[in-house]
């Protein structure tokens, strides 16, 4: 990250470490979104270059800019929606409902529909965009990707999307484009050069996603938010404890009562099917017998 020379206690710190204290005092200035994307720009990245040089040409250097350069600063508006499109602020839109019957894709929506959006997704769909897991602000330099379709929507969209969107917009770029402006950026020492950006879900948060593998649990810490079965936060399912008692229940006395063995020697296979309590597309079999040590308690069943 880049360095900060200032003066006083805050010498020799880096201009994240300044940020991040400033973010403490006056939140509402210096945003998550402010700092992001100063990590992004790499001060070795031709991104940052180019923003500095369309400032300086747009901008007379006896002031700081402000509401009215805006519409001129191109490439700054592309890096504010890279921002966004890499890290929406609301990664799952609120719910909305739809008003009227419609087919999806195949799928029968019926009119009141409750529609949940992921909002993260689609900005980060390979079918949709072009190196998705890449910071490349280059994508935005025409405006109709902006408006193309619904695949970019960092504040929602129709008329219920964000009243703020246009204020928000507007802070960011002015935070981010006076940093731009006012500093000269270059690599501290001993920093990495490459930014983390969001990667491939089925590796990022779990090890071997697709497979049945019950030993990831064995640990018994605290999934965090990334294993949420029943929900999380004050709306959980209430009948999240009745519901792992009765599975257990279920489960360990068929695990007691008999013995089984599979059909055939592949692997399980768990690809999902259509329905709202995610059935397999293929149903399991497998063959059972009463366990010899349990026969006569199931004789009196």
């Amino acid at each position: 990250m880049s360095s900060y020379s200032g003066t006083g206690s805050r010498k020799g710190q880096t201009i994240l470490d300044v940020m991040l204290s400033l973010q403490e005092s006056e939140p509402e200035l210096y945003t998550d979104d402010a700092t992001k994307g100063i990590i992004q720009l790499k001060p070795e990245n031709n991104v940052l270059k180019k923003a500095r040089d369309e400032i300086d040409v747009h901008v007379e250097q006896s002031r700081l800019l402000d509401d009215s350069d805006l519409a001129k600063l191109t490439c700054l508006r592309c890096i504010i929606n890279e921002m966004l499109w890499l890290g929406p602020t609301v990664p799952i839109i609120p719910p909305r409902e739809s008003s009227e019957e419609c087919t999806v894709e195949g799928f029968n929506v019926p009119k009141g529909t409750m529609l949940i959006l992921n909002a993260k997704a689609l900005h980060t769909d390979p079918m949709l965009w072009e190196d998705p897991n890449v910071f490349k602000p280059k994508r935005f330099e025409g405006t109709e990707e902006e408006r193309r379709g619904f695949k970019f929507i960092p504040f929602g969209s129709g008329r219920r999307r964000c009243p703020g969107a246009g204020l928000a917009i507007r802070l960011m770029a002015l935070t981010l484009g006076t940093l731009i402006q006012c500093f000269d950026w270059e690599k501290a020492e001993g920093a990495e050069t490459e930014v983390d950006l969001p990667k491939d879900k089925d590796t990022e948060l779990w090890v071997d996603a697709t497979k049945f593998m019950p030993k990831r649990f064995e640990t018994g810490k605290g999934e965090g938010y990334k294993f949420i079965p029943f929900g999380a936060g004050r709306r959980v399912c209430p009948g999240v404890n009745l519901g792992r008692q009765v599975m257990a229940l279920a489960l360990g006395a068929l695990i007691q009562t008999f013995e089984w063995e599979r059909v055939m020697e592949e692997e399980i296979d768990l690809t999902e099917g259509t329905g709202l309590s995610m059935p397999k597309a293929k149903p399991l079999q497998a063959l059972c017998r009463p366990h010899q040590a349990t026969a006569k308690l199931l004789s009196k069943v």
